[in-house]
C-alpha cells in the first residue's frame, strides 16, 4: 500500500485539508484512567499523603502519554508531518517513561518483582549492557522503513510501535532511576559511561535522517503538505528533534549523576546507587 489512501487513519483525515482533532480512544482513556485509580489508591494506603511529588510524577506521565497519543499531534504525524511523529516518539521515551519511574516508589516495584520467574526476567533486561542493547534496538529497529510504514497502515503494528517505545524507555531509563531494593538502579560508578553511550545510536540515526538528501519514508514524500514545509526539510527537522533534544537529557543526567558521585565520594552524600537514593 502506498499513499495517503492507504493508511488505517485516513477516516481521521479533515474533508478540507484542515488540522485533524483529538483521537479519544475510549479503551486508552478508560485504561489510563484504571491506572491512575490503582496508583492512587495503593499509594495512599501505604504512603498518605507523603512525597507527594512522586504521585505528581506519575500522573504526569500519564497526562503526557494522553496528549501525546490522542491530541492532534498523533493525527498530523500519522497524516502530513514526520516531525510530529518523530516528537511523539521522543516524549514517550525521553519524558513520559522517566516521570514513570520517578512517580513508582520502590515497595510498588518490589511487590510487581516479588514472583521469582519476574525478578529474573526484568533482572536480566535492566542490566546496564542489556538495558542499553534491548532499548536502542527497539528505538532503531522500528524507524527502519519497512517497519515504520507498517506502523503507518496498521493499526495494531501501530499500536504495537507506541507500547514498545514505552516499554524501551523503561528499560532504558531503570538502571537510573530505579528505587528497587529487589532490583535497584545500577552501581554509580557505571552510570556515567552508560549515559555516556545511550545516546550515540539516537544520535546517529538522528543525523543519518537530518543529513539524508532523499526522503527516507514513502509515505511522507506523498503525504499532502503543510504550508512551505517540505518533506526533505521536515524531514530533517525530525532528524534534529532524535539528535539533539536527546543528547542534552542524557549530558544533564550523567552531569546528576557524575555531582552525586562525586558527593559521595568525598562523605556529602551517603547513596550507594544511582541516582535515586531513598524508596
Amino acid at each position: 500500500m502506498t499513499g495517503r489512501g492507504g493508511w488505517f487513519h485516513l477516516e481521521r483525515a479533515p474533508a478540507d485539508g484542515s488540522l485533524p482533532g483529538w483521537l479519544l480512544d475510549p479503551v486508552l482513556i478508560a485504561l489510563l484512567l484504571a491506572v491512575a485509580g490503582l496508583y492512587l489508591y495503593a499509594l495512599a494506603r501505604r504512603e498518605g499523603r507523603s512525597n507527594r511529588w512522586r504521585a505528581d510524577s506519575f500522573l504526569a506521565a500519564l497526562a503526557i502519554a494522553f496528549v501525546v497519543l490522542q491530541s492532534p499531534l498523533d493525527g498530523l504525524g500519522e497524516l502530513y508531518v514526520f516531525w510530529a511523529h518523530m516528537l511523539q516518539h521522543m516524549v514517550l521515551v525521553l519524558v513520559v517513561a522517566p516521570l514513570v519511574l520517578l512517580g513508582v516508589p520502590g515497595w510498588m516495584l518490589d511487590r510487581l518483582l516479588r514472583p521469582r520467574l519476574v525478578r529474573e526476567i526484568v533482572g536480566w533486561l535492566t542490566r546496564p549492557v542489556a538495558a542499553l542493547v534491548i532499548s536502542q534496538a527497539v528505538l532503531l529497529g522500528w524507524h527502519a522503513p519497512p517497519l515504520y510504514e507498517a506502523a503507518l497502515h496498521d493499526r495494531h503494528i501501530h499500536d504495537l510501535e507506541h507500547l514498545s517505545f514505552m516499554a524501551a524507555g523503561i528499560l532504558m531509563w531503570w538502571p537510573v532511576l530505579s528505587r528497587s531494593t529487589r532490583l535497584p538502579a545500577a552501581p554509580v560508578q557505571w552510570l556515567v559511561p552508560y549515559l555516556f553511550v545511550l545516546p550515540i545510536p539516537m544520535s546517529v540515526l538522528g543525523a543519518l535522517i537530518t543529513f539524508s538528501r532523499e526522503v527516507i519514508y514513502e509515505a511522507y514524500a506523498v503525504a499532502p503538505r503543510l504550508g512551505e514545509l517540505s518533506a526533505l526539510h521536515d524531514q530533517e527537522v525530525s532528524g534534529l528533534i532524535m539528535w539533539v533534544p536527546g543528547k542534552l537529557i542524557f549530558w544533564l543526567a550523567m552531569g546528576v549523576v557524575f555531582y552525586r558521585w562525586f558527593a559521595r565520594e568525598t562523605g556529602a552524600d551517603r547513596p550507594e546507587t544511582g541516582v535515586p537514593s531513598t524508596n
